[in-house]
């Protein structure tokens, strides 16, 4: 694959299951063994056959609405939501070549087989709202567009043409319509139905069309029908079919059952039967050429009718789910070869078969290698076909009891994604979310490798039961929520929404432990990590879990912000069994040692949602320490004592520091600043790493200074960790401390971070090559995924994004190798495997410029860099700050240098409008004064290219909005003396007109954050005050919100261009 960017999407694992009819084979007959569906925002060409996908990209939205034309040549993909698009695809573009249109694609002579080009793209469709169902003629000539406008208009192109205008539309009158179909006979009449109305269209070539709603009274058929699923014309007949969630199709003919010898003319039809086809909704309607009705129903049956709709077979037992899409492979221009038919004298192509449980299936002509036979009891990948028989002489039925071959072609998540995760070994990632599906896919193979659905069964308690009618059971899918193999790959971890988490198997799924009682018997194949109760709102959920890199021990955090931890303990057999829940637990003989993961404890160190779990990694000073961190949005990192921890004491709590003082933590992982190698010490046998090993780990350290830890002394005690915050600022702290000693500017598109995974570099850690790590996978809470390199100095040209799903990014993660990071949305459900190529990240860095040309292009709004007023400004400051320092009076020669002592940074600050709070220059400071820590060296100068880094990385990304300002003052109006807590509560915002008293705000700035005297606060506003001739140097007794931003603090607002439409100032 060519590898143009930082990140190229690879292969993705996902399939857009709500659109309905959106898979489709591109075969015909035995050549071209393509699918084309979509998946996520991406369309896909698969090549079955030959593993191969070809992805249709352009789209910022998940894609809506698909289809294919007659000949399957053209496809077209289309999406809603903001800046759609629309983009016609050809997927045989050797064709418009006389020389090349009779060879076939795929063939050794013969063009690619995966070669789509889009031809035409179309921006801003429907009036920038987007499609909800689109359609070809089957002549190919035209396509008809439904839109996503709150009045819905249906829309005509022609689409070969070079004009982005449609030929005609017309604004629907009714009710919303969710699907579309044009009549194959009849290209100038289309048919859309909602969920109670069905509509006719008739357009003409001079841009009229019109709409005509067919008549349904249910005393015609002493019935209501339900409500609509689906509709189609029926060929041959100048009939149309619309299909109901009860199982009933209506047929709509062209003349009444009042007078069926009069026509009601083209484009108007009236309702003249109504029967029920299944016992569950019908979800999708289709036809085999000319001959035959299809329809897939609910319940993940096929039927297929002749036009009177008589049933002529039905395939059952799929076990894939509800049906929502069918395909064949054919194009129907000619008889299907009996070899290709599924039922030979029947001439049926083979199907291709979508479920809402994301599931394509192959039904094809069967093997005989698959019959069932006496010796031969083959049924893995076996669907059942009933068939209508004709009457014998006897007056017996034919049958056929086996049917055709089944084969899964894709297989993925159906629900939302929750939980990803990366072997550390080998090609592999496990997957889940919320279908309770746990699949492990080999990425280099693209296949699963194994799968297992959580189910939990329990009985119908529904009061309304009658006492003599057996109840139910109901099966309940378990929601999967974070998953995390061991350091070896030989063990999974799965935390679930229900609080509970199971120690699985990698290889098998099976569990390997469970929650034992005091005697040691195992009482279920699960831990009870929480529980959830009526009284608690914060779930049970088990959000993170994590392995320690010895592989002793592993902990998960709950949505209840408590950390569990769990130890290995090895005995010696025998093994209690686990009985009566999923598979047994081998009982192993006396005298063999076997693994058991006692639960230790639970600590709730914070109040806030647990944003990360970690274990920092073992250095070479402290090989077989184990050390757990857990960081929160209570701005709290907490660590526990893992060595002293037990089942008697419980988790211990070796400290809480606070780590923000106003941003809140979104993420947070470890600092490679130790360079880890692949190989951890292992601690159970007490040995440490010494001798060669320990001088190896030395240079590994001092060979990545320039790298990932060049921001942290190559030989050191401590160790770091990383962390982002709600102030688009990436931090360094002291694991040990939890000092902040860097701060970083970090990406500002695409929202904050909420994630952050460090990528081992491509080709290190390979036999004895130590690996080592320069690059920080990151992504945002809307939509972004990118790459970083390290270290963080603010250089934005360091970082890169892209847009990786049109959702939340749920989870990422990077391949053991570093060649891939992998993507998971949460509701689109996919999975997308992107591969790394760090040299495009190096060709970007250098072309943005050398040493401060990045930061001089940030430093002011103007970009002027050194041109501009705002450095000069600085740069007078600065030197203004030396003249200061020794002593402004001063008669004796001024002695001027390149540097200034670090403590003007502050005042330096402030002159230039970045007012930091006290916490804030305590960090400034620290920041600097151990920047040359590593050799043994304290600074106390800084230079003015390092002053501009540090202002350019420390101040605010953004400016204050009236809506921050308010939100801060809404705790002043709380602390208005003589409020009951009841009145406090009810105080939920403010608005700009809102009273505010001095009581209630000197009673804020006396107790909360940097506490300040009464001194201090008549001090401040007076300065504030003093040439005020309204207050005269104090603040008022009463004031609004707009008064104190406006008044009392001087801040003049403005309207930002984006803003604009919603009028938010900003000051």
């Amino acid at each position: 694959m060519d590898q143009k960017h930082v990140l190229n999407l690879n292969w993705t694992f996902g399939l857009n299951r709500n659109i309905v009819g959106g898979v489709f084979s591109l075969a015909d007959g035995q050549n071209r063994k393509v699918l084309f569906y979509a998946s996520s925002h991406t369309g896909v060409l698969f090549d079955w056959m030959g593993g191969k996908q070809q992805l249709l990209q352009g789209h910022c939205n998940e894609i809506s609405a698909t289809a294919v034309t007659a000949n399957k040549r053209w496809v077209v993909t289309a999406d809603k939501g903001q800046s759609p698009v629309l983009i016609i695809w050809d997927t045989m573009p050797h064709m418009i070549h006389q020389n090349l249109a009779s060879l076939i694609p795929g063939t050794p002579t013969g063009p690619p087989l995966l070669n789509a080009l889009p031809i035409k793209t179309i921006f801003e469709i429907h009036a920038g709202t987007g499609v909800v169902a689109c359609e070809f003629s089957a002549d190919m000539k035209y396509m008809v567009t439904l839109g996503n406008e709150e009045k819905q208009v249906i829309m005509i192109w022609d689409w070969s043409t070079e004009s982005e205008k449609p030929i005609c539309q017309l604004e629907i009158e009714g009710e919303r319509q969710k699907t579309l179909k044009i009549n194959p006979e009849d290209p100038f009449e289309i048919m859309t139905n909602g969920d109670i109305t069905v509509n006719f269209f008739i357009w003409e070539k001079d841009g009229t069309i019109a709409q005509h709603i067919p008549l349904l009274s249910s005393k015609d058929f002493l019935h209501t029908p339900a409500n609509f699923s689906y509709s189609m014309f029926i060929p041959t007949k100048h009939q149309a079919m619309t299909a109901t969630v009860d199982g009933d199709v209506i047929v709509w003919a062209g003349h009444s059952l009042n007078n069926l010898s009069m026509d009601l003319g083209k484009g108007k039809y009236a309702c003249v039967k109504f029967m029920k086809l299944h016992q569950t909704s019908i979800n999708y309607l289709t036809t085999i050429g000319n001959s035959y009705v299809v329809t897939g129903g609910e319940e993940g049956t096929i039927k297929i009718f002749d036009l009177q709709l008589r049933l002529i077979m039905w395939f059952d037992k799929l076990k894939a789910g509800p049906v929502t899409s069918i395909s064949f492979c054919s194009t129907f221009t000619k008889t299907t070869d009996p070899k290709d038919s599924i039922v030979s004298d029947l001439n049926i192509p083979e199907i291709v078969i979508t479920t809402k449980q994301a599931r394509v299936l192959l039904l094809s002509k069967q093997d005989p290698r698959n019959i069932r036979t006496p010796n031969n009891n083959n049924t893995n990948n076996r669907s059942y076909v009933s068939r209508r028989g004709s009457a014998d002489k006897n007056g017996g039925q034919g049958s056929i009891e086996d049917g055709p071959d089944v084969q899964i072609l894709v297989e993925t998540q159906y629900k939302s994604v929750h939980g990803l995760a990366a072997h550390p070994k080998l090609p592999r990632f496990v997957v889940g979310g919320y279908s309770g599906l746990l699949q492990i896919w080999d990425y280099s193979a693209k296949s699963v490798v194994v799968s297992r659905l959580f189910e939990l069964v329990h009985v119908d308690e529904d009061p309304h039961t009658p006492l003599t009618k057996k109840k139910k059971p109901v099966v309940e899918q378990l929601n999967i929520e974070s998953v995390a193999f061991s350091n070896d790959g030989e063990l999974l971890v799965v935390g679930f929404a229900n609080g509970t988490l199971r120690i699985l198997d990698a290889n098998t799924l099976q569990e390997c432990d469970g929650q034992r009682s005091v005697t040691g018997e195992i009482m279920t194949p699960y831990y009870i990590i929480c529980k959830e109760s009526l009284e608690n709102e914060l779930g049970s959920r088990v959000n993170h879990v994590i392995f320690s890199a010895c592989g002793k021990y592993f902990a998960a955090s709950d949505s209840q912000y408590a950390v569990t931890l769990f130890k290995k303990e090895v005995r010696i057999g025998p093994k209690k069994n686990i009985e009566g829940v999923g598979r047994a637990v081998e009982k192993l003989a006396s005298g063999e040692k076997y693994a058991v993961w006692m639960q230790i404890g639970k600590c709730k160190a914070h109040y806030k949602d647990i944003i990360a779990l970690m274990f920092i990694p073992p250095t070479a000073l402290e090989p077989t320490r184990v050390r757990l961190l857990s960081v929160s949005a209570d701005r709290h990192a907490a660590e526990y004592d893992t060595d002293t921890s037990t089942i008697t004491s419980g988790i211990k709590l070796l400290s809480l520091k606070r780590i923000e003082q106003t941003a809140r933590p979104l993420a947070a992982t470890w600092h490679p600043s130790l360079n880890i190698g692949p190989t951890p010490p292992k601690p159970e046998d007490g040995s440490t790493t010494g001798g060669k090993d320990a001088t190896d780990q030395q240079q590994q350290q001092q060979s990545n200074k320039d790298g990932g830890g060049g921001e942290i002394a190559a030989i050191s005690a401590d160790t770091f960790i990383l962390t982002c915050n709600s102030e688009y600022k990436i931090r360094l702290h002291n694991s040990n401390t939890q000092l902040c000693r860097k701060t970083a500017l970090g990406p500002t598109f695409g929202g904050n971070l909420n994630s952050l995974v460090v990528v081992p570099d491509v080709g290190s850690g390979v036999g004895d090559t130590p690996q080592t790590f320069n690059y920080v996978a990151y992504s945002t809470h809307d939509k972004v995924v990118g790459l970083t390199k390290m270290p963080f100095d603010g250089n934005p040209h360091k970082f890169m994004g892209l847009l990786a799903h049109p959702c939340h990014v749920s989870k990422i993660a990077s391949s053991f190798d570093g060649a891939f990071l992998l993507t998971a949305g949460l509701e689109d459900a996919a999975v997308h495997m992107w591969s790394i190529n760090p040299t495009a990240l190096e060709t970007q860095i250098a072309i943005g410029g050398k040493d401060m040309e990045p930061f001089l292009d940030m430093l002011d709004e103007s970009g002027a860099g050194e041109n501009g007023t705002f450095y000069k400004e600085m740069e007078d400051y600065f030197y203004y700050a030396q003249l200061r320092s020794q002593g402004e009076d001063a008669a004796t020669t001024r002695l001027i240098q390149d540097t200034v002592g670090i403590s003007e940074i502050p005042s330096i600050m402030q002159a230039m409008g970045y007012y930091p709070s006290e916490n804030e220059i305590d960090n400034i400071l620290n920041e600097v004064k151990y920047s040359s820590l590593a050799e043994g060296e304290l600074v106390d100068e800084i230079s003015f290219p390092d002053l501009i880094k540090l202002y350019i990385n420390h101040r605010p990304v953004f400016d204050h909005s009236e809506e921050d300002l308010l939100a801060a003052l809404k705790y002043a109006v709380k602390c208005h003396p003589g409020l009951t807590p009841q009145q406090r509560d009810a105080i939920k915002t403010i608005e700009s007109d809102t009273t505010i008293t001095k009581d209630g705000l000197w009673s804020l700035l006396q107790q909360y954050g940097e506490s300040m005297t009464k001194d201090d606060l008549q001090t401040s506003f007076r300065a504030l005050l003093l040439n005020d001739a309204v207050y005269n140097g104090s603040c008022p007794d009463k004031f609004t919100g707009r008064q104190f931003v406006e008044d009392l603090l001087g801040l003049q607002p403005t309207l930002l261009p984006g803003a604009a439409l919603s009028r938010e100032k900003h000051f």
